[in-house]
């Protein structure tokens, strides 16, 4: 069963990882984005004015390739606090060709096995248990959007699951209590009408 990390953990490793890489662990958390997608972000798929980023590419073997499905590609609202970190990468970092926002030493896409050294010296530095994974951050990303009690469509989309099933399956023990929802939604249906029909009775 998923348990999503704490807000606390997050941050710690974003602060944790080395800064060139800091910016990917935010995009997993803030976004929700796959290793390879944030790795593979271009400066052209974020629109600050808008709000959004367009995922449509990842990074895989240090180049940039088409996502493999026609559920990967989506656009995401992006909040300001990552937007914000997207600035502060691009005027500490040149990007790479293609705009890649997210580069290595020297300069190029960055490879997973890389970044995955780094990942993994974060997660020790910041003192979670062995074996907390980059994609741990996408189910706090998930648990995000639920509490924030987004419709569940909604929420597959900005995954990029499947099908719904996929969705409820991995968070559905994460969704409130649904037992008492709707109760009264009949009576505020129902009630004026009633009303208004006792009091034509009456007159």
């Amino acid at each position: 069963m998923v348990e999503p990390l704490p807000v606390e953990a997050v941050l710690a490793l974003a602060d944790a990882i080395t800064p060139r890489y800091q910016l990917a662990v935010w995009l997993g958390f803030g976004l929700g984005l796959r290793l390879g997608e944030a790795l593979g972000l271009t400066t052209v798929k974020v629109d600050a004015e808008a709000k959004r980023v367009y995922v449509h590419r990842q990074a895989q073997n240090g180049e940039l390739v088409e996502l493999k499905t026609k559920a990967s590609r989506r656009t995401l609202p992006v909040d300001d606090l990552i937007l914000a970190k997207i600035d502060e990468h691009q005027k500490n970092y040149a990007v790479a060709p293609q705009g890649v926002l997210i580069t290595n030493r020297c300069g190029r896409i960055a490879q997973r096995k890389s970044f995955n050294e780094c990942w993994r010296e974060a997660v020790e530095k910041a003192g979670l248990p062995k074996g907390t994974r980059f994609h741990d951050l996408r189910h706090f990303y998930a648990a995000g959007l639920i509490r924030a009690n987004l419709n569940t469509k909604v929420i597959q989309a900005r995954l990029s699951h499947a099908t719904i099933a996929e969705t409820m399956d991995t968070y559905g023990h994460l969704f409130p209590d649904q037992d008492d929802l709707g109760r009264g939604a009949i009576d505020a249906l129902l009630l004026p009408s009633i009303t208004e029909q006792g009091r034509n009775r009456q007159s």
